[in-house]
């Protein structure tokens, strides 16, 4: 049924592009839907109906700002895409943090597979903590994210997304608590299917293409080729270097609070 509404329908009725399948990796601005939303209003409501068959409700209450800052994490989720070609990209940084906590902290139970999403635990300091591994792609993220944190009763204020930044310099980090999607489209997937910006994210800084004018690329095709293959050399050392640091990071979180975790990251220290 789902191949025919994806697949079929929209070509009968002439929409060549799945508005589900809309827009670059990035978007261009962090308020910006454009690509979304310039469309036919079939296709808005074709999307529509898509995602109210194919998105779970998030059934958890939403934590107020003050209370997201006071939470400790119960789920790591790193954004990334499947598959070994991705494996050490830009856009699968937070993957490859997801591998340092299981290799710091050694697996509890081995990978367990849900249709979107797999899952490692490991034990921080006596706590079990769920690491989310991508198998869907990039921007589908929330959709497999939304069916677990549901099933085992934990909030978006439990949550710690880290993602990969083109704004910021290759190794530079920031976290938040709170906020929008920053142009990021696996992040506004989660915050699109649980409801609330209220989520804990941490950015880690791949830097942004420039071009032979030596100006910063916008061009979208140049970014997706740009996030889709592996940092310089140069920047490895320094990308290494703040993977330890977000270990370090989600360790004070669980035993503290993520505002404390957030502290930490953001003072360089």
């Amino acid at each position: 049924m789902f191949k025919f509404i994806d697949n079929i329908l929209p070509r009968i009725l002439g929409c060549t592009t799945l508005a589900w399948e809309a827009g670059s990796l990035y978007d261009k601005n962090e308020d910006s839907d454009s690509r979304d939303d310039v469309v036919t209003p079939f296709r808005n409501q074709f999307a529509n109906f898509r995602k109210k068959i194919m998105t779970p409700t998030a059934s958890q209450l939403h934590d107020d700002v003050n209370t997201v800052g006071e939470a400790r994490p119960r789920l790591i989720c790193g954004l990334g895409n499947p598959g070994t070609k991705y494996v050490g990209t830009r856009h699968n940084i937070g993957v490859s943090c997801l591998d340092e906590l299981a290799v710091a902290y050694g697996l509890a139970s081995d990978r367990k597979k849900s249709s979107e999403s797999a899952f490692r635990e490991i034990e921080i300091n006596g706590t079990k903590i769920l690491l989310a591994y991508p198998t869907s792609f990039y921007n589908e993220t929330g959709i497999g994210l939304g069916k677990k944190i549901r099933k085992q009763g934990i909030k978006p204020s439990e949550i710690v997304v880290i993602c990969d930044d083109i704004d910021l310099r290759a190794g530079e980090v920031r976290m938040r608590l709170t906020g929008g999607n920053g142009g990021n489209r696996g992040l506004k997937s989660i915050i699109n299917v649980l409801g609330t910006q209220h989520i804990p994210r941490i950015r880690v800084g791949v830097g942004r293409p420039v071009g032979e004018n030596s100006k910063p690329v916008y061009e979208s095709d140049e970014i997706a080729n740009w996030v889709l293959s592996r940092p310089h050399a140069s920047d490895l050392k320094q990308l290494s270097f703040v993977t330890a640091q977000i270990v370090s990071a989600v360790k004070i979180s669980i035993a503290d609070s993520n505002e404390s975790a957030m502290n930490f990251l953001n003072s360089g220290t």
